[in-house]
């Protein structure tokens, strides 16, 4: 795993955030499934093996801009990420440590794909008060699955005195 990341601050009031990250992961594993069979005549031992070897690669991105003020902050930003998973299957069945069905193989291979926006704004006012307002919108891709949904928010924050604050939120 590559990651970089940069933060840029072009005034007191507003500050830009990115970072990139690559991925290219392997791993293995291996589970034993066992279970003994035992009467009075004969000991049975059954075992089945799973094997799966997984690759991963890819790059995640991210960017955001937060600008805030004595009144009001404004956070806005967007992330992709774009994943090619490789994943090979195998299992086998013993019985007393002998093989009794062939290796199944099956190979998959798809992509994992996500990608989102947001904008979101506080603002406060009057004093004692803090309103919510913001928009987001995400869009996942994995395999045959796809979902594109878009999120609204409100919210309110009410300092009623310096020891009690009630919050309200929708989104």
């Amino acid at each position: 795993t590559t990651r970089l990341g940069a933060h840029w601050k072009p005034s007191p009031q507003s500050d830009f955030v990115a970072s990139l990250i690559y991925r290219d992961k392997q791993e293995n594993k291996l589970q034993i499934n066992e279970q003994n069979l035992v009467n009075e005549q004969d000991f049975v031992n059954f075992r089945s093996e799973i094997n799966i070897a997984a690759k991963d690669s890819g790059y995640q991105l991210e960017a955001q801009y937060y600008f805030h003020s004595d009144n009001m902050n404004v956070i806005a930003g967007i992330g992709s990420y774009d994943i090619d998973v490789e994943q090979l299957f195998s299992e086998a069945l013993f019985i007393n440590s002998i093989p009794v069905s062939p290796k199944n193989l099956t190979l998959y291979n798809f992509a994992r794909k996500k990608s989102n926006a947001y904008f979101y704004t506080n603002v406060s006012y009057p004093q004692n008060l803090i309103w919510t307002l913001g928009i987001s919108y995400a869009n996942s891709k994995e395999a045959d699955y796809e979902l594109s949904e878009l999120y609204p928010k409100f919210g309110l924050l009410w300092n009623i005195d310096n020891n009690t604050q009630f919050r309200f939120a929708a989104f």
